[in-house]
């Protein structure tokens, strides 16, 4: 174990380390830390939550070793909160996970939350380490590296890799990225969330909320970068800009397609799905040593509704630039609406928007839009579900894709399958956790009921619940973490977060907080 609690916490060799060990960090609240140098092993909180109030340093400088290979930091070192790892510190900017390791393969982050660090959550774009891909593995700036059960609460970037040319210097080229199970609210800046030059990406099961309305312009994206992958099964709500804009290419000798499918996009105030460009202005794959150009793109099965059009500017599925190579775009079985009256200019079923000047063609067939008067007549709601009704015209009218194996909520797709992201279901839920008032408590009262009776489920049942810690100035024991009621037991002067989630049986999910407030006990007057 390593740690007291509080100061800065560290292991920067494998000195007294074997492959296969695990470092343990004791719970407790640390300005800094430092780990480098390290492979083989795993980072875990123990027994408790561990909080960070200000950058995570990750790697060292060599650029000849592999300074952080298969390496794992998971915050489930502590069965009673979700999140172990936690990066908390409102009112002095940093980034949360810095990357210095010139490279890093193998790696794992996992159960980890980030709140109110206005910096990115994993910065791995400073010029000082930056890589320049020379055809070998070890050129990667990250490869084989898995994000996953990660929270990013009004904070920054959820990862940058770098800001420059894939053909330049430095260029911090990533392969093998997987992202998956990503909660983002209330988006800070323009909207991106990933930024920089990765192929053979996989972004899948995000849920991105903003709330308020984004008054930033310019032409972005969530994603934002060059290369390839696949985004699917996320959901998207408010904010602005695309899910994903991408400029394409592939690595020598591949030629990889992208993917977009089964993604939900609610109430951005402008733009659409996706951007795609294979533009070999902008990404000289014609004169590369190591650089293709993709083969095709796959825009399928996507629900795009409530847009605003505030620029104005709305692209229902996709926007195409310079394709060239030949590549085709197919664009089939996408849903677009506007559920309020006062959303006007929607291009109707022009659901592909091309400026292509190059030599590649697209397809685009069995895509349905509804005017804010009709869409009901298609769909259960537009907002908590967006699943077609029993008697709805999207029911089988799509043209089947191998891809298509399960709905955005993982149900199985018929074939042929729906049109949109949702296939129908008898039963129409909306789910809302409630995890109660927020309470204050004054020492020596160390403890709380944490109750979700509040909860509801439309047309449904609720399944499961699970109780978790989010934040605190130390670890909360919890009674019943399970159970729709749960003490939360050796608290500490200081502000708790506490999550419920809970589910139905259509695999549907919610989730809200509480805010626990302990105050010092008070103290006798002194005479």
């Amino acid at each position: 174990m390593i740690g007291t609690g509080s100061g800065n916490v560290s292991q920067v060799s494998m000195t007294g380390l074997s492959a296969g060990d695990t470092i343990a960090i004791k719970p407790g609240t640390y300005a800094q830390g430092t780990f480098s140098e390290l492979h083989d092993v795993t980072i875990i909180n123990y027994g408790g939550v561990v909080t960070f109030t200000g950058t995570v340093n990750w790697g060292g400088t060599n650029l000849n070793a592999n300074t952080m290979h298969n390496v794992k930091f998971t915050g489930v070192g502590y069965s009673n909160a979700f999140y172990g790892f936690v990066f908390i510190n409102p009112t002095s900017p940093f980034s949360g996970i810095y990357g210095a390791a010139y490279h890093t393969d193998s790696a794992r982050f996992d159960h980890l939350d980030f709140e109110n660090i206005t910096a990115p959550a994993f910065d791995f774009s400073n010029n000082f380490y930056s890589v320049t891909y020379n055809g070998t593995v070890s050129s990667y700036k990250l490869h084989c590296v898995t994000f996953s059960d990660i929270k990013v609460n009004n904070s920054g970037l959820f990862i940058v890799t770098g800001y420059g040319c894939i053909s330049c210097s430095g260029n911090n080229l990533c392969d093998s990225i997987d992202m998956h199970n990503i909660i983002i609210t209330n988006l800070q800046g323009a909207g991106q969330q990933v930024v920089g030059t990765m192929t053979h990406f996989n972004m899948y099961n995000w849920n991105i909320t903003y709330s308020g309305y984004n008054t930033n312009v310019g032409d972005v994206g969530v994603i934002y970068v060059s290369g390839n992958g696949s985004i699917h099964h996320n959901y998207m709500h408010g904010g602005r800009g695309y899910l994903a804009r991408i400029d394409a290419f592939s690595m020598k000798p591949l030629q990889d397609s992208v993917l977009f499918y089964d993604n939900i996009i609610l109430s951005t105030s402008n733009y659409g799905g996706l951007d795609i460009r294979c533009d070999s202005v902008n990404i000289r794959w014609d004169i590369s040593n190591y650089l293709n150009p993709i083969k095709n793109v796959y825009v399928v099965n996507n629900t795009l509704g409530n847009k605003g059009n505030d620029e104005p500017y709305v692209v229902p599925a996709v926007l195409i630039y310079n394709m060239n190579n030949h590549n085709v775009v197919y664009c089939h079985n996408n849903l677009a609406f506007a559920a309020q009256s006062n959303v006007s200019g929607l291009p109707g079923s022009a659901f592909l928007i091309n400026y292509n000047t190059g030599n590649g063609t697209f397809d685009a067939a069995n895509n349905n839009y509804y005017t804010a008067n009709t869409i009901l007549t298609q769909l259960q709601d537009t907002l908590a579900t967006c699943r077609p009704l029993s008697t709805s015209a999207l029911n089988n009218a799509g043209i089947s894709y191998n891809l298509l194996t399960t709905d955005y909520s993982g149900r199985a797709r018929p074939n042929p399958p729906s049109i949109g992201a949702q296939e129908f279901s008898a039963t129409a839920s909306n789910v809302t956790a409630n995890a109660g008032n927020n309470q204050t408590i004054t020492l020596p009262v160390d403890s709380v009921s944490l109750v979700g009776s509040e909860s509801s489920v439309i047309n449904s049942s609720i399944t499961s619940y699970q109780w978790s810690q989010t934040s605190g100035p130390g670890a909360a024991t919890l009674s019943t973490p399970v159970s729709v009621q749960t003490e939360a037991t050796g608290l500490a002067a200081g502000i708790y977060i506490f999550s419920l989630k809970i589910k139905d049986e259509n695999n549907d999910s919610s989730t809200a907080t509480v805010t626990i407030t302990v105050k010092p006990a008070n103290q006798p007057p002194v005479v």
